[in-house]
């Protein structure tokens, strides 16, 4: 599985954005998951978009045409479903493991 992630500018954030992603960073490693950057972006499986609000600043359609799958994360929410933060870094995981094929 290659993962690629992309932070918003945390003009607003409700998360810690910098401790979910180093965790999700973490869990890739521990899994044998490849992280790239997102140069590498038409390599990746999976794109985790980490919106520190609801606002969703970075979720943009020529992303999703980019991407050959995105998970979306708004603030407390994953997928538009609410997440406590402390929950959100083994929810993306899960999310990430269902998508694996």
């Amino acid at each position: 599985m290659i993962i690629a992630l992309k932070y918003c500018g945390s003009c607003n954030p409700e998360i810690d954005l910098a401790r979910i992603g180093e965790t999700i960073f973490e869990e890739a490693q521990a899994r044998g998951w490849e992280m790239v950057p997102l140069e590498r972006l038409a390599e990746a499986d999976v794109l985790v978009l980490l919106c520190g609000c609801p606002r969703t600043c970075i979720d943009t359609e020529e992303l999703h045409h980019k991407a050959k799958q995105t998970l979306l994360v708004a603030g407390k929410r994953l997928g538009w479903q609410p997440v406590a933060e402390e929950e959100l870094p083994s929810a993306i995981a899960k999310a990430i493991r269902e998508l694996s094929w």
